[in-house]
C-alpha cells in the first residue's frame, strides 16, 4: 500500500522539479524549462525506496524532454508502484512568465494506472462529488450540467464551468454562455482546472472540454481521493473536428471513468505550485530561500489525505 511511501519524499519529487526553472521564468525556452524540471524529478525519484514504473510520461506528444513510459525509477527496493508526471504542467506559461503552472506526479499500486499510449487527446467531463455517481459521457452534456445544477440545488445559470482556450472550444463557450452558464477559460494546466472542481467550497461546478491524455490519468488521482468523478472518451481528430462544430452532440465512443483511468481507491498526488494557481501558490523568493506550496491529496487504506506543505 502507497503508506509506506513517504509523504516528504513525494513533496520533494515535485518540490525540485518546480524549484528548477524558477529563473527561466519568461525565457521563451520551453525545451530548457522541460529538461530542467525532468533532471531534477528524476534525481529525486531515483532515491526514493521504491520500485516505480513510469506509466505516463508527459512530453511524448510533442517531443519534450520527458520521463519516458515504462522507465523505472526508484531504488528498486521496496513498494512497486505506477507514476504519472508532469514535471511541468504549464511550460508554455512558464515559457511566457505566466501564472497557472504546476508540478505534478500520481502514485497508485503497479499495474492500476491506465496507458493511453498513442492516444494523445481525450473528450472530458469532471465534477466534483455532489454529481459524482450520476454524470456520463453517454448523455447529452445538456442534461449533465442540469444534473450537476440540480444535486448542488443550483440554477443552469448560477454554474461556473472550467473549459480550455482552444479553438475547438470556441463554439462550447458560445454554447455554454448562451445558455447564462460561466464560462471560464484557462490557457493550459487542465489538471488543476479539473481537480479544482472537486475541492470542498469550490466555486467551480465541473470542467469540460479536450484535452491531453495524459492528463486525464494524473487528474484522475486527484478526482478518486477527493471522490468526484472525470469521465473521458479517446478521441481522434475527426472526432475533434466534429466537437469543434458541434459541442454539446454525443460521441458514440467507449466512456472511461476514474476507474478505468486508474483502478484502485488507493492514490497519492503531489501538486506544488510554480506560478500563481488556484490550488496552490506559486514560488516565491525571500531573501536566499525559495518559498514553495504543495498540496498532496491521497486516498490510503486509513481515508482521505489532504496535506499542504
Amino acid at each position: 500500500m502507497l503508506e509506506s511511501l513517504s509523504i516528504e519524499d513525494i513533496q520533494q519529487v515535485t518540490n525540485s522539479a518546480a524549484k528548477s526553472v524558477i529563473d527561466l521564468h519568461g525565457s521563451m525556452d520551453k525545451n530548457s524549462i522541460d529538461s530542467a524540471a525532468v533532471n531534477a524529478m528524476r534525481q529525486v525519484l531515483n532515491q526514493i525506496a521504491m520500485a516505480g514504473t513510469v506509466v505516463i510520461g508527459e512530453g511524448q506528444k510533442d517531443n519534450a524532454p520527458m520521463l519516458r513510459s515504462g522507465e523505472k525509477v526508484g531504488t528498486g527496493i521496496g513498494i512497486a508502484v505506477d507514476i504519472a508526471v508532469d514535471p511541468i504542467d504549464g511550460t508554455s506559461l512558464v515559457a511566457k512568465g505566466k501564472t497557472g503552472a504546476v508540478s505534478l506526479i500520481a502514485f497508485s499500486p503497479a499495474n492500476t494506472m491506465f496507458n493511453p499510449e498513442d492516444n494523445f487527446y481525450m473528450l472530458k467531463l469532471v465534477t466534483g462529488y455532489e454529481a459524482a455517481t450520476k454524470i456520463s459521457l453517454s448523455k447529452p452534456l445538456l442534461e449533465n450540467l442540469h444534473i450537476i445544477a440540480e444535486v448542488k440545488s443550483k440554477k443552469l445559470h448560477d454554474l461556473v464551468v472550467n473549459v480550455l482556450r482552444r479553438p475547438r472550444h470556441e463554439k462550447l463557450g458560445s454554447e455554454l454562455q448562451a445558455l447564462g452558464i460561466k464560462v471560464r477559460f484557462f490557457d493550459d494546466g487542465d489538471v488543476t482546472a479539473a481537480l479544482v472542481t472537486c475541492l470542498p467550497d469550490s466555486k467551480v461546478d465541473a470542467m469540460i472540454g479536450i484535452g491531453g491524455s495524459p492528463e486525464a490519468v494524473i487528474a484522475a488521482a486527484g478526482v478518486i481521493a477527493l471522490g468526484g468523478n472525470i469521465q473521458t472518451q479517446i478521441v481522434s481528430r475527426a472526432h475533434i473536428e466534429s466537437f469543434t462544430q458541434d459541442p454539446l452532440k454525443i460521441f458514440n465512443l467507449p466512456v472511461l471513468t476514474k476507474y478505468d483511468l486508474i483502478h484502485s481507491n488507493n492514490v497519492l498526488l503531489s501538486i506544488t505550485g510554480v506560478s500563481d494557481n488556484e490550488i496552490v501558490n506559486g514560488l516565491k523568493r525571500q531573501g536566499n530561500k525559495i518559498l514553495s506550496d504543495t498540496l498532496i491529496i491521497g486516498r490510503l487504506s486509513h481515508g482521505p489525505l489532504m496535506l499542504r506543505l
